[in-house]
């Protein structure tokens, strides 16, 4: 099962910060969307709040190689993302 949330160490990878860093970076998410503190920030939220591309941490987090997925295949069970886009970077 693929996770749909995204924990401070999560974060901490991501961005390249410390994991204090990533704690106040998800509290100030739960504060911007009214989430109570035991509430889980979910990897759409942290994307559409810090502009990064939702289908790269979704993969990242749930360790999808995005090379290796057939294009036009989902990798991601039940339908939340329906293809793989090649990465253009």
């Amino acid at each position: 099962m693929n996770r749909l949330c995204i924990y401070s160490h999560d974060v901490a990878q991501i961005m390249g910060i410390s994991l204090k860093s990533a704690q106040k970076k998800l509290r100030l998410i739960r504060t911007h969307y009214h989430k109570e503190k035991h509430q889980c920030v979910t990897i759409d939220e942290f994307c559409e709040f810090t502009g990064l591309n939702t289908l790269r941490v979704y993969n990242e987090i749930n360790r999808i190689n995005s090379y290796t997925a057939t294009p036009g295949k989902s990798r991601v069970s039940k339908g939340i993302y329906q293809t793989q886009f090649p990465d253009n970077s």
